[in-house]
């Protein structure tokens, strides 16, 4: 009987040590994965900022591309003229 005394007070306060809210392994396991998750939104957050930088960049220069390429129509629509001139 003493021997099963013995045992539960062990398990007990390991139970106790396990769960205390200050430095129990399941406080501590716990805070880690919270810090997990919050390094994980850091993250998120990090990428959809520079993706959001790099689709202002994408978009600028399709904008410049576009008006290059509506300068090279209007000289080809210039050239035509002039050899339709010459004939």
């Amino acid at each position: 009987l003493y021997i099963k005394q013995g045992k539960i007070l062990e398990t007990m306060e390991s139970l106790k040590q396990m769960t205390s809210e200050e430095s129990g392994y399941l406080t501590i396991i716990s805070d880690n994965y919270q810090d997990i998750v919050d390094n994980t939104y850091d993250s998120i957050s990090q990428e959809e900022d520079r993706l959001t930088k790099k689709e202002a960049s994408l978009v600028r220069k399709y904008a410049a591309l576009e008006a290059v390429l509506t300068e090279y129509e209007g000289i080809n629509s210039e050239l035509e003229y002039q050899i339709s001139q010459l004939d």
